[in-house]
């Protein structure tokens, strides 16, 4: 955890260095890599003993996206407007290389394997509208890019966060038997 806790720091900096804001004191904390950890959801890039990446996965909607209510409805709402319905989702959230390890395929490379391990599940993801680079990274990745969306992450960050989505598409698979 010390090395992540690092990592996540970094991240931070940089993010700062940059000039933008969505990655802040607020956000993510140490807590939350920490629960992603305890709750088996946390997903790590290592250099030898150095957390050079990290990403939280669910496949809990509303746990992901509607965090105060835990909405069903609305969880289902946003499955209707991006045409996932009935479909195994795949959420990717805090997903983060640190700087110095940046530009180098090593975050493509991170989530190739782990879409490779949820091949039957379309996936989501929310990106700060402001965070061109992660926004430019997944499309690069295939991932489409759905618009502002109303997700429960505060007041002050109101339409401040698009939603991106991926599809799952069987190449080739039958439903039924052939004889």
């Amino acid at each position: 955890m010390p090395s992540l806790y690092k990592c996540l720091r970094r991240v931070k900096e940089g993010v700062a260095y940059d000039g933008l804001s969505y990655w802040n004191d607020d956000y993510p904390l140490e807590e939350d890599l920490r629960r992603d950890y305890e709750d088996g959801r946390l997903y790590v890039v290592k250099d030898g003993a150095r957390v050079i990446g990290a990403a939280s996965l669910s496949q809990d909607i509303a746990y992901s996206f509607f965090p105060v209510s835990l909405s069903e409805r609305k969880a289902v709402e946003l499955l209707d407007k991006v045409g996932h319905k009935g479909e195994d989702i795949l959420v990717i959230s805090r997903l983060m290389i640190d700087p110095a390890y940046q530009q180098k395929g090593i975050g493509t490379e991170f989530l190739k394997a782990i879409l490779s391990n949820y091949r039957h599940c379309s996936v989501l993801i929310s990106i700060a509208m402001e965070n061109l680079a992660a926004i430019s990274f997944y499309k690069k990745n295939g991932f489409r890019m759905i618009g502002p969306y109303p997700f429960e992450y505060g007041e002050a960050n109101e339409g401040k966060f698009a939603l991106m989505s991926k599809m799952y598409k069987p190449m080739g698979l039958c439903k039924e038997p052939i004889f």
